[in-house]
């Protein structure tokens, strides 16, 4: 190999590199505003509305009283593996939207997380997607159902 060529590949290695540990050059959630955040939010958890009714035929409200049927959806034999991270944020936005549509809040994006979290006036921030992803790794009955009704206790007491 040449030493021209090996400083080539240096560089881009180097190049790429930076990119990775600067997470990939950033979101383009990073200069949304939290109206527009809102907005990428809503289509989401409505595109997740709109694939759970077409495969369960179920219709899902933004209420606490939906996430037991989102909670056995992800009790399913099903991984992060299986899904697509599409897939999962959609129901992680869904998730989030329910939380706003009980609790309140505003839609941020989060550099240090690399995604979006509710954030709400007491109880700090919802990271709803890694909400989404724990359920999947640990499967434990009704997690998502739990974690909401644990931030409406505290909702309460604030």
């Amino acid at each position: 190999m040449s030493p021209a060529l090996i400083a080539v590949l240096v560089l881009v290695a180097i190049i790429v590199l930076f990119f990775v540990l600067k997470g990939g050059g950033g979101s383009h959630y990073e200069k949304m505003s939290p109206e527009e955040l809102g907005k990428v939010a809503a289509e989401q958890a409505e595109a997740y509305r709109a694939q759970h009714k077409q495969s369960t035929g179920e219709e899902l409200a933004f209420e606490r009283a939906s996430l037991p049927r989102l909670d056995a959806v992800l009790e399913k034999n099903y991984t992060q593996n299986m899904l697509d991270q599409k897939t999962i944020e959609h129901m992680g936005m869904f998730l989030g939207e329910t939380m706003r549509h009980e609790f309140g809040g505003t839609w941020r994006y989060n550099d240090g997380f690399g995604e979006l979290c509710l954030a709400m006036t007491d109880e700090g921030f919802i990271f709803p997607v890694s909400q989404i992803k724990r359920a999947l790794d640990h499967k434990e009955a009704g997690q998502l159902a739990s974690y909401a009704d644990s931030i409406a206790e505290r909702h309460e007491d604030a």
